[in-house]
């Protein structure tokens, strides 16, 4: 008679090999992911903060000279630096800095001054 008590050593070491080469080829897609997920909030904090200091800056006291609004701020750890210059009648605002890869991102925004 045929003893058919549970999985054979092989059996067990087959299905294992195949869990972890699933494992291994997903892991680095998921670490990706990761990254990516927080670079993209990154840039999602730093573009609202460029909006809410144009805003400021068109609506406030800095409308006239926007350069003296000019700032440095760190985003989860992430160096950032606020620039805002007059072009003709619109203020332009630009935030930039680097990735956990060292790639370097810049992002601009314009404003009208509010109406006197």
């Amino acid at each position: 008679m045929r003893n058919c008590r549970g999985f054979t050593t092989i059996e067990a070491l087959a299905v294992f090999s195949v869990f972890l080469m699933v494992s291994v080829s997903l892991l680095p897609s998921f670490l990706y992911i990761k990254l990516e997920d927080q670079q993209l909030l990154i840039k999602r904090q730093v573009l609202s903060q460029l909006h809410d200091d144009l805003i400021e800056i068109a609506y406030g006291e800095h409308q006239e000279n926007p350069e003296n609004h000019n700032h440095q701020e760190s985003k989860m750890g992430v160096e950032v630096m606020y620039t805002f210059t007059k072009e003709t009648e619109l203020t332009k605002g630009c935030a930039e800095w680097k990735d956990a890869k060292q790639k370097e991102h810049e992002v601009c925004l314009y404003a009208f001054p509010a109406k006197q």
